[in-house]
């Protein structure tokens, strides 16, 4: 039940990559965010 079938990595795979581009925007709030986690 690991990986049933690759459309969830796919659909998953998309949104970090646009979340990444927005960290990479932020950097240093989103950073230090998580630091401070």
């Amino acid at each position: 039940e690991s990986n049933p079938r690759p459309a969830p990595y796919q659909g998953t795979a998309i949104p970090l990559s646009h979340d990444g581009s927005y960290l990479r925007l932020r950097g240093a709030k989103k950073s230090l965010s998580l630091n401070s986690c």
